[in-house]
C-alpha cells in the first residue's frame, strides 16, 4: 500500500511537471517560430527543420537529463525504474486523452448546445458549423515528438527497465487508433503536403541511438 501511494504521488507530482513543460514549450515554440521568420529561410522544409532542431535541443534536456541524473548521479535504480514506469504508462494515456479524447468530448459537448439553442439550422450547415468549430491540426512535430521521447525511453534505459519495449510496443499499437480517430473525428481534415521523408527527424532519431550506447552496460 505505502509503494502505491508513493508511485502515485510520483505520478501527480510528474503531471504537474509536464503541465509547466507544456506551458513552457509552447512558449518556447512561438520565440523560435517568431526567430525561423526573421531568419528567411528559402524553403519551408528547411524553416521546418530548423524549428525542430531548436525545439528537440530543449525537449532532450526536459525529458532525460533528470533520468540520466538518477541513473549516473543518485544512482537509484528503483526510482528511474518509477519514474520510466509513469512516463511510458500513465503520462502516454494522459497525452492521449488530451490529443484526441477531450477535443472529441469538447466538440461533443459544442453540438448538443447548437443543437439545442438553434433548431431551425439545417442538418447540412449544421455539419459546415460543426466542422468550423472542430480544433485545427497543426502538423506533425507532437506525433513525431511522442515516437521520439518513447524511442529514447527504450534505448537508453531498457537496460534497467526491460518493461519498456513491451509497454512502447502496446502504447504504439493504440496510438495508431488514437491517431486515426483524432484526424477523423476530433479534428479539421488536414491538407496533404508532398514531402521527401521524415527530414530532421532522421537525424535525430540516429543522434539518440549514438548516445543511446553509452548508457549500454
Amino acid at each position: 500500500m505505502y509503494k502505491i501511494s508513493i508511485f502515485v504521488f510520483e505520478a501527480v507530482v510528474s503531471h504537474f511537471v509536464q503541465f509547466f513543460s507544456l506551458k513552457s514549450t509552447k512558449y518556447l515554440n512561438t520565440i523560435v517560430y517568431g526567430m525561423k521568420r526573421i531568419e528567411n529561410h528559402k524553403t519551408q522544409e528547411s524553416f521546418d527543420n530548423h524549428r525542430i532542431i531548436k525545439l528537440l535541443l530543449f525537449e532532450f534536456v526536459n525529458n532525460f537529463i533528470a533520468m540520466g541524473y538518477i541513473a549516473f548521479y543518485q544512482q537509484d535504480l528503483d526510482m528511474l525504474k518509477t519514474q520510466i514506469l509513469i512516463m511510458m504508462v500513465v503520462n502516454q494515456l494522459f497525452n492521449q486523452f488530451q490529443e484526441a479524447v477531450l477535443p472529441f468530448l469538447i466538440q461533443k459537448f459544442r453540438r448538443m448546445w447548437r443543437a439545442r439553442s438553434s433548431s431551425d439550422i439545417s442538418p447540412t450547415m449544421r455539419s459546415i458549423l460543426d466542422q468550423r468549430d472542430m480544433w485545427s491540426y497543426e502538423g506533425t512535430y507532437d506525433d513525431y515528438l511522442e515516437v521520439f521521447t518513447q524511442f529514447g525511453y527504450v534505448f537508453l534505459f531498457s537496460s534497467v527497465f526491460p518493461l519498456a519495449a513491451l509497454l512502447a510496443l502496446l502504447n504504439n499499437l493504440l496510438e495508431v487508433w488514437v491517431d486515426g480517430f483524432k484526424l477523423c473525428y476530433a479534428y479539421q481534415r488536414p491538407q496533404a503536403r508532398p514531402v521527401k521523408g521524415i527530414g530532421v527527424w532522421q537525424v535525430a532519431f540516429e543522434a539518440l541511438s549514438l548516445i543511446a550506447v553509452i548508457t549500454i552496460p
